[in-house]
């Protein structure tokens, strides 16, 4: 009894009180132990330097804010076509080549490193572990010990588990939260959060789609109200505090509702699809790769299809849903397209 109670503690990220038998040491190093076992079960790191090395910068960005700072992050792209990211205990933190694909910019890739590094500030995947295995004495044992063959074993098939169902819906919630508020404070654009939750569930209508995770996950219609709330309110209060510092101090801080949807920060679009030239598409099985093309004067998504593809119908939907436009959209030049072939 004295055992569980002194597990309670204080997270001073969330400044929730909680039950968590790993000490803070015990989880970095699960998560290392842990790492290459589960990276394999989702198809192993995705053999590309340059698109690793940017992930890393990005991520290396967003922790530069976080409430973790001193953890020693690492940031890798999966070789998987399932959109996908997820976090190990201490900092390991893995993105899907398939969800990569699917962001349309810089700040949406911050958003989901962003979501990730607040699981891991927020230590979800050690107080999981703790719920799921403290009642077992026998495991509860072999946490107390050094590292082992049958720890990492038993360890690494449950943070796979958690990885394919996801955490509870408070705590997804709370890291949509901690990860708009990193992305923001590195400067990019809030909006974008919303924004990609949106394109998500137009992809995941119907009946293998998100709606499978409904009992354990918040609602993606939810999450898209309270990252789109959230992020107005950040930016309101930031104009608020600079009109009320360039009055130094005195007087009333007005700010409309034009001025908050005004607000512009760091999207970064074409340096971010840049990075996704020759990315495989799709399973192994049946490869593909994208291919970034920059929009000419007068064209249509059916135009491009007709003109790279032969008029394949299919393949120009395919095109509009991998870029969020609508099939008949104005295009205007200079945009870059991502096309698969």
């Amino acid at each position: 009894m004295l055992f569980f109670f002194s597990a309670c503690s204080v997270n001073p990220a969330t400044l929730k009180r909680e039950f968590n038998v790993i000490g803070e040491e015990k989880e970095i190093r699960l998560g290392r132990n842990a790492s290459h076992s589960v990276t394999q079960s989702f198809g192993g790191v995705y053999d590309d330097t340059d698109l690793q090395k940017y992930v890393n910068q990005i991520g290396q960005k967003i922790v530069q804010v976080c409430d973790r700072i001193y953890l020693q992050y690492q940031f890798q792209v999966i070789d998987s076509p399932v959109l996908n990211a997820f976090a190990l205990p201490g900092g390991y933190i893995y993105v899907t080549r398939g969800l990569l694909a699917e962001l349309q910019n810089e700040a949406q890739l911050a958003s989901v490193l962003g979501h990730e590094i607040g699981h891991v500030c927020a230590r979800h995947s050690a107080v999981q572990l703790s719920e799921t295995l403290g009642y077992q004495l026998v495991t509860l044992a072999a946490l107390a010990a050094g590292p082992n063959a049958g720890e990492v074993l038993t360890v690494a098939a449950s943070l796979t588990q958690t990885m394919m169902l996801g955490y509870s819906r408070d705590r997804e919630f709370q890291a949509d939260a901690m990860g708009l508020k990193y992305m923001y404070k590195a400067g990019y654009d809030p909006k974008e959060v919303s924004g990609f939750l949106s394109q998500l569930a137009k992809k995941s209508q119907g009946p293998g789609g998100y709606g499978v995770y409904s009992s354990t996950h918040p609602d993606i219609f939810d999450r898209i109200r309270e990252t789109r709330n959230s992020a107005k309110l950040m930016v309101a209060l930031d104009l608020a505090h600079y009109k009320i510092h360039q009055k130094e101090g005195g007087g009333e801080a007005h700010v409309t509702r034009e001025e908050v949807t005004g607000y512009r920060g760091n999207v970064l679009e074409d340096e971010y699809k840049a990075h996704l030239e020759g990315l495989l598409y799709g399973s192994r099985e049946n490869p593909r790769r994208i291919h970034i093309y920059t929009v000419q004067e007068s064209d249509t998504i059916e135009s491009i299809a007709d003109e790279m593809f032969g008029g394949d119908r299919i393949l120009a939907q395919e095109i509009a849903e991998l870029n969020n436009v609508e099939g008949g959209a104005f295009l205007q030049a200079g945009t870059k397209l991502k096309l698969i072939y």
